[in-house]
């Protein structure tokens, strides 16, 4: 097993620390507002991790995601995060490489 399925599977909170304080400057948030209209969109977002994009696109406006990710423990970190939002994010522990998306 690498090092970093460890650390998604034994300390995603802390992993979830330290992405959160990747982009201060919120590059990320003002590119993807800039790709496209997010306002009132439907996301599949796939290897969510922790919720850091999530949680991007739901305060731009999407109405609903649907984040999937590998690792359970990853999975349920997100869920933790982003409990204020209610049903706009589902959450699905699923392998990328098997999604049934039509």
């Amino acid at each position: 097993m690498t090092d970093f399925e460890t650390i998604y599977r034994e300390h995603p909170d802390r992993y979830d620390e330290l992405v959160r304080a990747e982009d201060v400057e919120e590059n990320l948030s003002r590119t993807l507002r800039g790709l496209c209209s997010l306002e009132g969109a439907e996301v599949l977002e796939v290897g969510a991790g922790t919720g850091r994009v999530t949680r991007i696109l739901l305060e731009a406006g999407v109405k609903h995601v649907r984040a999937t990710e590998v690792q359970p423990a990853m999975l349920q970190r997100a869920r933790e995060v982003l409990v204020g939002y209610g049903d706009r994010a589902t959450f699905e522990v699923a392998d990328a490489r098997q999604l049934a998306v039509a």
